[in-house]
């Protein structure tokens, strides 16, 4: 028998950090470039505080990159080395660099060895990201590559192959460019391995595959399916591994971890909007593999309760149809904003199908009815005249444009959406549309700026006038720094908020690192939301209804923490009207168990 004894001992961390021959950059500013970072007490969340030999390695290449996209062309590390304080616990660690000299671009041009391609294109896409007279910047010469081969593919060029060529002029400290093109060598796919799916069936993993055995290898293609293998969100982890197996034939290995994607679940939270909540759940995104989606849940908080069941089978009919059907009844507490109770109860079918590569549309039919009760004895005279049932009888049209690199955590690209409703197929007649357009751009690789625009307009036509349910809405989580309901059109009397027919908002923030482990899934923000919501039928009450913009600005925090997710909100409205209602600080809470 063999018995291994062990003491671990005490866990090293980084005493201190040191640079050596830094002569442009602060050491505090090459610090924060790192991945490794000192040991400090209030960092206790963080795991980049410990000794980690690979995680040095890596701090290497941060460095190179931060140098070189900086101008930096002759930089080089001449040392990493760590040693162990006097009392054996924790290292200290030295970083000796030579910054060199820093260059500018100098001439730049694309030598295109290609037939019928547009130079004027091709010279337009380089002056975007590598200009004469700049600093040198490395990032900006491989994105250069990489919109070069997205071109040159799409002009039929699959094999092309670019190289930049580099000339350095170290008396005058300038570097010429030449961004070489050719048809290089003709790559086919082979075969596509799909291993890791213990459930999940074959075909559903490669029917997002915009390649298939056969086709010429395209590299664009390749990274447009691996984004939409991981926003199917049926796995923890999608590597793709592109083997060369003989000459001209490569074959393309798709490695999957699959992850849960079911849940018998029971939820409980908090939230400043809808009070104490709690939800049980029986869902299932990836239902016998197939990728079908289906959903048997209820919600109860302080203001709602909802029932829905809901089914989508993602490829209709073997094709790229997501069809499916929502039955449901919600019942709404609006007694604080409004004076009245709602309850909806109905059924949605839906059909979705992709127009272009970025561009789907949905089409969905509503049928719903919809019954405003326990109106107050004091509420709006315009609130009291709907009190009662109506029918929606509706079909309404989806456009969605999606760029975004993710669809669940997005860093950069672009998302718009464009919504038109008809009803009056029996019930209420009135006209919805919405337009919306928001971008996502990364100012680092933790920095993250977005900005969203929307807006929307509804009428009645015939002799309805649009029900309070149709109409808009606006504060909390649609425009943060108000309360619920908390701007737009308010009975003077009774100072009930009546809703509007037409809005129109902003929102742009800035999400940021708080220096702590990615694996805390904790990240700052800071946001600036402006917005307006008027229009009331003429003459209905007595209201205050102007068109004058609200603002407000503020900061928040956003945790995936063990509990559940939680996002806090600090509001500072700098712009509104004396009959709004203010909400400074809100925050949701809740856990699943």
């Amino acid at each position: 028998n063999v018995v291994f004894e062990i003491s671990e001992g005490y866990r090293s961390k980084i005493k201190h950090i040191n640079i050596i021959g830094n002569k442009n950059y602060s050491d505090e500013l090459l610090k924060s470039k790192l991945a490794t970072s000192e040991s400090r007490w209030y960092k206790f969340l963080s795991g980049n505080q410990s000794f980690d030999s690979d995680r040095l390695a890596y701090d290497r290449e941060l460095l190179r990159r931060f140098y070189l996209s900086r101008g930096y062309a002759d930089f080089h590390i001449l040392s990493v080395s760590s040693k162990m304080t006097t009392d054996k616990k924790d290292f200290y660690v030295v970083v000796k660099i030579e910054e060199g000299e820093r260059y500018k671009f100098a001439d730049i041009g694309v030598k295109a060895l290609l037939k019928d391609v547009d130079k004027g294109k091709l010279n337009s896409i380089v002056a975007a990201y590598t200009k004469s007279g700049d600093w040198y910047n490395a990032d900006r010469v491989e994105k250069a590559v990489l919109g070069l081969t997205t071109e040159v593919e799409n002009m039929q060029y699959a094999f092309a192959k670019i190289d930049p060529d580099l000339e350095k002029d170290e008396e005058n400290k300038t570097i010429s460019l030449t961004y070489n093109i050719d048809e290089g060598q003709k790559i086919f796919v082979g075969n596509i391995n799909v291993s890791g799916n213990e459930r999940t069936m074959d075909h559903v993993v490669r029917r997002e595959f915009e390649l298939i055995e056969g086709d010429a290898f395209n590299r664009d293609k390749l990274a447009r399916s691996e984004r939409d293998l991981r926003n199917l969100d049926y796995f923890e982890r999608v590597d793709i591994d592109v083997v060369e197996v003989e000459d001209g034939v490569t074959d393309i290995d798709v490695i999957v971890s699959e992850k849960s994607t079911g849940a018998i679940s029971l939820g409980a939270g908090f939230s400043t909007e809808d009070g104490p909540l709690a939800d049980f759940s029986i869902s299932e995104n990836n239902f016998l593999g197939r990728g079908q989606k289906v959903k048997l849940g209820t919600v109860l908080s302080g203001d709602s309760q909802q029932i829905d069941l809901s089914f989508t089978e993602p490829y209709f009919l073997g094709r790229d149809l997501a069809a499916g059907f929502d039955i449901y009844n919600i019942e709404k507490d609006y007694q604080d904003e409004s004076s009245y109770d709602k309850e909806l109860s109905g059924i949605a079918l839906r059909l979705g199908y992709p127009l272009t590569e970025d561009l789907r549309q949905n089409l969905t039919y509503r049928l719903e009815n919809t019954e405003i009760f326990d109106v107050g004895d004091d509420a709006s005279l315009y609130i009291k005249e709907q009190e009662g049932e109506k029918t929606v009888s509706s079909v309404m049209n989806n456009m969605i444009y999606d760029t975004r690199d993710s669809a669940l955590d997005p860093t950069e690209g672009t998302y718009m959406t464009m919504t038109n409703e008809v009803a009056g197929l029996g019930g209420s007649k009135f006209i919805k549309n919405i337009l919306g357009a928001g971008f996502y751009y990364p100012l680092s690789e933790q920095w993250t700026f977005s900005n969203y625009t929307e807006g929307g307009h509804v009428f009645g036509y015939g002799d309805d006038d649009v029900n309070i349910t149709e109409r808009f809405f606006m504060g909390g989580k649609t425009l943060r720094g108000f309360e619920r309901s908390g701007i737009g059109p308010r009975d003077k009397i009774s100072d009930d908020s009546l809703g509007g027919e037409n809005y129109i908002k902003n929102s742009a923030e800035l999400s940021f690192p708080l220096g702590l482990s990615d694996d805390l899934g904790v990240k700052g923000y800071t946001f600036l939301d402006a917005g307006t919501l008027w229009g009331l039928p003429g003459g209905a009450v007595d209201a205050y209804d102007d068109k004058s913009i609200r603002a407000a600005a503020g900061i928040g925090l956003a945790w995936r923490s063990p509990m559940g997710p939680l996002r806090i909100n600090v509001s500072y409205p700098f712009m509104e009207e004396d009959y709004d209602k203010d909400e400074v600080f809100s925050f949701t809470f809740g856990t699943r168990f």
